[in-house]
């Protein structure tokens, strides 16, 4: 299994694009999921899913312990071999147990490649992925020499 986190704590960087873009590239011969760890739950708008129920989302299963493991919130999406585990829009980040590991223990190596999308936040969901990663993509976009201010 590959754990690959995208992660910038500037919002608007292109993290969620950048996941689902490399997600669905890798699906072709792969099989893969995406986690969303952002609370916006952009992944979901990207990939067209709708009526996510707060239970089966990634911030109850692991951080809340609500959901049991995490193959029982795995939602099929409209690209073969790529699976999605969606964010909870209401999630209190401050409820977050202070283990690094828990997203980390909770993967399953059932799957070849997970892709996780982070929050632009420093806080234990961050953490919790980094820890989980095998490899760190930081998209960004350049400031140009233009622009101002």
């Amino acid at each position: 299994m590959n754990t690959i986190v995208l992660s910038n704590r500037k919002g608007g960087a292109g993290k969620t694009t950048a996941a689902v873009n490399l997600t669905a590239e890798f699906a072709v011969p792969e099989k893969n999921f995406l986690i969303d760890m952002d609370s916006q739950g952009h992944c979901a708008v990207v990939l067209d899913i709708r009526n996510i129920q707060p239970s089966g989302t990634i911030h109850r299963a692991v951080f809340l312990k609500e959901g049991g493991n995490l193959e029982k919130i795995i939602l099929e999406t409209g690209i073969e071999n790529l699976s999605l585990i969606p964010a909870d829009w209401s999630f209190n980040h401050g409820k977050v147990n202070n283990s690094p590991y828990q997203l980390k223990e909770a993967l399953s190596d059932n799957y070849d490649i997970i892709i996780i999308d982070t929050p632009p936040s420093f806080d234990a969901l961050l953490i919790n992925s980094l820890v989980a990663a095998d490899k760190i993509i930081i998209p960004f976009v350049p400031i140009s020499s233009r622009m101002k201010g």
